[in-house]
């Protein structure tokens, strides 16, 4: 009696198994309404890029910037720097979060790369990092010929949640 149990029960996790694998290898039915939803940004491509950066002069000529209590941050098109300034003497260090997507031969937008640059400088001081992006108007590994860059300025704190802006909304790399 106790064979056929265990051989029972066997035979029970098997079909469970199978039926759980079948489940999950059947395709996906779209909705109706999927055609009209936008499409979707593709997973990364690159790993994260984390950076520390290096002491700078206060950025100068074209950027756009993001602030949050305790931190600024820029991006610098023309040369792909990313900077970082500590607004405040509490040691804690600032950093800008950042993205660059890529548009393929269709138009349709990828995230291609994205990091941290950090400062440890201390409060007064900028830093930089220079990363080198893919420009609008250039082909990109994607073959396509658009590249932007959206940015997000925190502040680390190492036993709370760290302190960040919003995102910047996404800015053509024409640099």
């Amino acid at each position: 009696m106790h064979i056929y149990k265990k051989k029972a029960g066997l035979v029970a996790v098997a079909i469970g198994l199978a039926l759980t694998l079948g489940a999950a290898a059947a395709p996906a039915v779209a909705s109706p309404d999927a055609a009209a939803a936008p499409a979707a940004v593709t997973p990364l491509v690159n790993a994260f890029e984390n950076d520390t950066a290096a002491d700078s002069a206060t950025p100068s000529g074209s950027y756009f910037w993001t602030s949050t209590t305790g931190a600024q941050g820029a991006f610098k098109e023309y040369g792909d720097i990313l900077y970082v300034k500590d607004t405040s003497a509490d040691g804690y260090s600032p950093y800008v979060l950042w993205e660059n997507r890529l548009s393929d031969t269709n138009g349709t937008w990828h995230l291609y790369r994205h990091g941290r640059c950090e400062y440890y400088g201390g409060s007064g001081h900028w830093g930089a990092c220079n990363k080198n992006m893919y420009e609008t108007g250039n082909e990109n590994a994607l073959g396509g010929v658009q590249s932007q860059v959206r940015i997000k300025t925190c502040r680390n704190v190492p036993s709370l949640p760290d302190n960040c802006s919003d995102w910047s909304g996404w800015k053509n790399n024409d640099g």
